[in-house]
């Protein structure tokens, strides 16, 4: 079983995480995560307390959603994988220079911000659309009150952006009347293209200057993202959905029912029934179930991806009608699973179009249902994290290790080892079943460890046999994460790894300043690191005990030939069973000295 601990705060979604991460054998600690109060960059008290508990249990990973930087920089600072799936976009937080800690696993549903990250060198990234819950909605109640209360002809459930929390573009209202234009000549001209984002490269140095003098813009010390980029997409790109949003529904309405659920419940659109703000988990399902068109419009900051809402839509068995987002089309068929529009006058085509065509509109939504239950719920998600933070084999270790716990805590923490040693002292206490208890449990445990030696050595082989940089860092994480000093103990091997790992870690520092690759890299299996350490320590040994002259070449033959470098000889010589170091430093000195590879 799995140790995960969850930074629990109000997010959507999280306990059908959690329930989904319980079933594929996570045992769950939540901890209370408060962004609300906490300063989620630098923070240095909240910061201090997560590695504490870091430190005093371990956890294969942590999860998050949504992405906090404080949280990154503690799992980095304990070896410990940090998970994180946002779901909020635009999301801030991301662009910290945290995000590059290479204990992330940092999850977004746009592909197009992942893209965008990539392109910058970020490889703590990885692209997943987000899910729904469909066994939930599955199990709500939908009897005639609800379908009386929920049913319309055209719902639409979200912000416009009305709200004084979320209409940012009133501070820019001390803009001169050029600025104001231009500004809204590019909105203009973004409302008429779908499938691209122009806002943030359209905002030249002469327009930021204005909107800095109006609206300064404060940073933390780890952000890298740009103020063009903040504008674009917190002020423009929101007012732009807003208008989206209401012009959508005023057009829908002078033909049709149309009904709105949005936190604003003052908003007045002629012909829209605004029934204010709806309950997520337990209202909302049945607007999507009883509404004969789901209508979905993008908020401008989602560039590429799929909105939550519109696989919540889809996961209620409802139809849903959107605007044009190139991800859907990695999933989900056009006319068939779902419908979008590219334009005000397609979608007022396709909303006539299949509010008559009744048969046909239902067949899309059980299509639509069916392709989110078989693929795209929370369950599908966590299988797909699971598969990335983990590699081959990672998951079998830590079924081992709890199976080692377990049989020790069968047996009230017994250990065989001291017992037996007690009753050998003490014969006269000893009784037949104890005897036989006792070399059982030893069998139990026999058979386990070697189990785990086995999946051990093959773990490390696979990621050595990469001979690269970030497989050795992944290794020095998962071994300070895992190896405990029982583990170092009983099987030889794993302490000549931690050997080599200290070599890694000060030849990657020396690599930084002089470009010289680290010698471990040469290496592809725990064998091979066992056998070069050995060998290295059987001629520091000659060394220490006298080496003829004739004799002297083979020894720096040797470490030529290895390509040892002279923080591994060291390494090896610090931690090796020779007696008079001192003498063996400066032989090796005289040597490299004597035949010119110092």
């Amino acid at each position: 079983m799995m140790e995960v601990l969850f930074l629990e705060w109000d997010g959507f979604g999280q306990e059908y995480v959690i329930k989904e991460l319980n079933k594929c054998g996570c045992k769950i600690t939540t901890y209370a995560w408060n962004i609300k109060e906490e300063n989620m960059r630098e923070n240095e008290k909240l910061r201090c307390s997560l590695e504490d508990l870091l430190r005093e249990k371990t956890y294969h990973f942590v999860f998050s959603l949504n992405f906090f930087p404080v949280a990154a920089l503690a799992c980095y600072n304990c070896g410990t994988k940090y998970v994180a799936w946002v779901y909020d976009s635009p999301f801030l937080l991301l662009y910290s220079k945290y995000l590059s800690c290479s204990t992330n696993y940092v999850f977004l549903f746009d592909y197009s911000l992942y893209k965008g990250f990539c392109e910058h060198g970020i490889k703590t990234v990885y692209y997943l659309p987000m899910a729904a819950p469909v066994e939930y909605y599955d199990n709500i109640y939908n009897g005639q009150t609800a379908q009386e209360t929920y049913s319309s002809d055209i719902s639409f459930v979200g912000s416009t952006y009305q709200e004084s929390n979320q209409n940012f573009m009133k501070l820019l209202d001390g803009l001169d009347d050029y600025t104001k234009g231009y500004l809204q000549g590019i909105m203009n001209t973004q409302h008429e293209i779908q499938g691209g984002f122009i806002l943030e490269e359209l905002l030249d140095e002469s327009i930021l200057e204005k909107l800095r003098a109006i609206c300064p813009i404060e940073r933390g010390e780890d952000e890298w993202e740009t103020d063009a980029w903040i504008y674009a997409n917190y002020f423009l790109a929101r007012h732009i959905t807003g208008k989206e949003r209401v012009n959508a529904l005023k057009l829908l309405a002078e033909e049709h029912q149309v009904t709105l659920y949005t936190p604003d419940h003052t908003l007045c659109v002629r012909g829209v029934n605004n029934r204010g703000v709806v309950d997520y988990e337990k209202e909302m399902p049945l607007v999507f179930k009883n509404s004969k068109i789901n209508l979905n419009v993008t908020l401008r900051s989602i560039h590429t991806g799929i909105p939550l809402r519109a696989m919540d839509i889809m996961g209620c068995g409802g139809f849903l009608l959107t605007n044009y987002q190139e991800d859907f089309l990695n999933f989900f068929v056009p006319g068939e699973d779902y419908v979008y529009y590219t334009d005000d006058e397609e979608m007022l085509e396709k909303a006539a179009y299949y509010l008559e065509h009744e048969e046909e509109r239902k067949q899309i939504a059980r299509n639509g249902y069916n392709k989110v239950k078989k693929s795209h719920t929370y369950y599908h998600r966590i299988l797909t994290i699971l598969a990335v933070i983990f590699n081959e084999g990672e998951a079998e270790i830590f079924d081992t290790i709890q199976q080692l716990e377990d049989v020790r805590v069968k047996n009230g923490n017994i250990c065989w080892h001291q017992s037996l040693c007690h009753y050998m002292n003490n014969p006269e206490e000893l009784k037949a079943d104890t005897a036989d208890g006792l070399f059982d449990l030893m069998g139990q445990e026999k058979e386990l460890f070697f189990r785990l030696r086995e999946q051990l050595t093959d773990y490390i082989n696979r990621l050595l046999s990469k001979q690269s940089i970030e497989a050795w860092g992944e290794l020095v994480i998962w071994y300070n994460r895992n190896f405990s000093k029982e583990l170092r103990a009983v099987f030889w091997e794993f302490d000549y790894l931690y050997a080599f790992i200290n070599i890694y870690i000060e030849e990657l520092t020396d690599y930084y300043k002089s470009g010289k690759e680290p010698s471990v890299l040469q290496y592809s299996s725990i064998e091979e690191l066992c056998r070069i350490y050995l060998e290295t320590l059987f001629y520091l040994r000659r060394i220490e005990y006298g080496i003829s002259p004739e004799n002297e070449e083979e020894v720096i033959d040797y470490i030529r030939t290895k390509n040892l470098s002279e923080i591994a000889v060291s390494n090896i010589l610090q931690r090796g069973r020779i007696y008079d170091k001192g003498k063996v430093k400066e032989g090796i000195q005289e040597l490299w000295e004597r035949y010119g590879n110092k």
